[in-house]
């Protein structure tokens, strides 16, 4: 299953790269964070107006830094990408296989996880190290209940090195350790590892997730950042200005979080998140709360839409239901072994109907809504236009082309960086000096952004077309 799906869908996303079907956020990103520290040079994304590791501690991206030597890119990060993120169904079935007792049954949360709408759409965007934690996340559960320490250390490292945001689910995964988590052999606990033993891991655990948490939001970005806190703390407009801020006011104020909680889209957020698992995760809410941290942020969270299964923050989220969901089969076998046949037809009934009404993949009704990008009218002349830009030189370009520009110091996605827009933090704007050309879809553009490339290619402007066929437009800069 893993196989198939890595075969379906690394094609796809792989296509949706070739027909410029990606973004400048995210794999844009991180394709030339990975580059630039590649070539040994200083790591400032001008994607994103950030340094790379001001912008996230995605330590896991070093990784990739020898392939690059070796001429990776974006396609690349696609295919390992899409590989990890279908790795998941594989501990979830040494977990499901350990609680069940029944190595067939635990195909179904597999099978489930591999037709969850939120796992597909992680896998559309192409690359997120969000994602990568997922793996590693799921193992380090089954890993404890295993009481594999040395190798649960092991998993809980690399879901750390994804990204800052993985340190909370470790310290939630720590509690879990240390208070809800059932051996896999009750029987042999004392004689493998005693209660006490566990739970000063599980709470070594949270302590280090805390710890790498502080660590990154409070010296590695705003090291990486001349001293500024992250770009995120803002995200929460009615709670406060900073994430502790925010928690604080949540708890002397829940009215706030309720209301939120309470929002349309909300509601939308939580029956396609839990429905697809026939809402089985209720039964085991503590091991969900592995991703409650996630979960919290994104039915809180304005200044960004995390509320949608549609998006990368989606992914600490499913690491909580999946494993819940395979917990509450287990609470199932323990008190009604009889209901658990049908507790896995109603699963995989959940999952089929899930994946069909918002799954991406091609039993769903979204696969022919264009959402997969099969073919580009304009295929043609956007590559003639990627070829036209000599290799190095300092672009601005529409943001469906950020991908297939970024192996190199400076791009930025117009009108950056005349105009700061998503850029830095706090309205920092890039230097307009370091772009030696322009490569634009007018039906992009608004009004705003028409005007400044007419300035920009008019009488004085700079900027000389050399490229102008079917609204897609290449300018080069005149030397002075």
């Amino acid at each position: 299953m893993v196989g198939l799906y890595w075969l379906v869908f690394g094609f796809l996303v792989y296509r949706q790269q070739s027909n410029f079907g990606t973004f400048g956020f995210d794999i844009g990103i991180h394709d030339q964070g990975i580059w630039l520290l590649s070539r040994g040079l200083t790591p400032f994304d001008t994607v994103r107006g950030l340094d790379y590791f001001g912008h996230h501690v995605n330590v896991i991206s070093l990784v990739f830094v020898p392939f690059y030597w070796l001429g990776a890119g974006p396609h690349f990060l696609i295919v390992v990408h899409t590989l990890a993120v279908a790795a998941g169904a594989v501990p979830l079935w040494l977990l499901a296989r350990d609680r069940l007792h029944n190595a067939w049954a635990a195909l179904v949360p597999s099978a489930a996880y591999l037709l969850y709408p939120a796992v597909n759409w992680v896998t559309w965007w192409g690359y997120h190290p969000d994602s990568l934690s997922i793996t590693p996340l799921l193992f380090a559960y089954w890993l404890a209940v295993r009481g594999k320490w040395r190798w649960f250390a092991f998993a809980v490292f690399v879901a750390l090195m994804c990204k800052e945001d993985m340190a909370l689910s470790v310290l939630m995964l720590g509690l879990v350790v240390a208070w809800w988590l059932k051996p896999a052999d009750r029987r042999d606990e004392n004689a493998s590892l005693s209660r006490r033993r566990r739970r000063v891991i599980g709470m070594a655990t949270a302590l280090v997730g805390l710890g790498w948490y502080v660590l990154c939001t409070k010296v590695i970005i705003p090291w990486r950042d001349g001293g500024r806190p992250p770009f995120y703390d803002s995200f929460f407009f009615s709670l406060g200005r900073t994430i502790p801020g925010a928690i604080y006011n949540a708890v002397r104020h829940p009215s706030r979080v309720w209301h939120l909680a309470q929002l349309p889209d909300r509601r939308t957020y939580y029956l396609q998140m839990f429905a697809p698992l026939a809402f089985l995760p209720i039964l085991a809410l503590p091991i969900f709360l592995i991703g409650g941290p996630q979960f919290g942020v994104d039915i809180t969270a304005q200044a960004v839409q995390g509320a949608t299964i549609k998006s990368q923050y989606a992914s600490l989220v499913l690491v909580g239901a999946f494993l819940a969901t395979v917990e509450a089969l287990a609470f199932i076998a323990r008190h009604w072994r009889r209901a658990v046949p049908a507790a896995l037809v109603v699963l995989t009934a959940s999952s089929l109907a899930g994946a069909v009404a918002w799954g991406l993949s091609p039993i769903s009704t979204q696969f022919e809504t264009g959402v997969w990008l099969a073919h580009n009218s304009l295929s043609s002349e956007l590559h003639t236009a990627v070829q036209l830009v000599p290799a190095g030189a300092g672009v601005s370009v529409t943001y469906y082309m950020t991908p297939h520009f970024t192996h190199r110091q400076y791009v930025y996605e117009f009108p950056n960086p005349w105009e700061s827009v998503n850029y830095g933090i706090g309205g920092d704007q890039g230097d307009p000096a370091t772009v030696q050309w322009l490569v634009l879809d007018r039906s992009t553009l608004g009004a705003p952004e028409q005007t400044l490339l007419a300035q920009l290619t008019g009488p004085g402007g700079g900027f000389h077309i050399v490229y102008n066929v079917d609204g897609i437009v290449v300018a080069h800069r005149v030397a002075k």
